[in-house]
């Protein structure tokens, strides 16, 4: 109808919105795409995923995915190497602005539900507790970065290093 639309996605969701955006979609159709803010966007997938995949904890990791109801096929498309590949040569159509939300939680910031993940992810480099932060960022957009929130934006009173210092 002519008028222009903001696609926000987060997380999985990003790499999905990336996909959409930069191949699967004509020029025409994103025409109407003024920006997307991608937020913790898992556009290289995780090294969590990867783990997740190879036995023996990809056992547990599908029984917890089968009693939840969880599409395995998710977990699948967040390893790294399929996810790099995916987006690999991608490009933004030029019209379409990117603002990449960029969580850079502290060691003491670290919410109890990615705790376990940021200390898995700490031997590949800063993460935000699920994924890397250099694969949160699309090349080319605008960063805007957000120091001491983890990948969930998770409420100061939860975290870890907090219930440790009163603890």
């Amino acid at each position: 109808d002519g008028k222009e639309v903001i696609v926000v996605s987060a997380s999985k969701s990003g790499a999905e919105a990336a996909l959409a955006l930069s191949r699967v979609l004509e020029p025409e159709e994103t025409g109407p795409v003024a920006a997307w803010i991608n937020i913790v966007g898992a556009l290289g997938g995780s090294p969590l995923a990867d783990t997740a995949l190879r036995p023996p904890t990809s056992w547990v990791a599908r029984s917890v995915f089968w009693l939840r109801g969880w599409d395995w096929a998710g977990m699948v498309s967040m390893a790294t190497e399929a996810s790099r590949e995916r987006l690999r040569g991608a490009r933004m159509p030029g019209s379409i602005a990117v603002v990449n939300v960029v969580a850079v939680p502290l060691s003491g910031t670290i919410g109890a539900t990615v705790w376990w993940g940021y200390s898995i992810l700490r031997r590949h480099g800063p993460n935000d507790g699920a994924v890397l932060l250099a694969d949160t960022v699309w090349p080319g957009g605008i960063n805007l970065v957000s120091i001491g929130p983890d990948h969930l934006f998770a409420p100061r009173g939860f975290q870890i290093g907090r219930a440790q210092a009163e603890g």
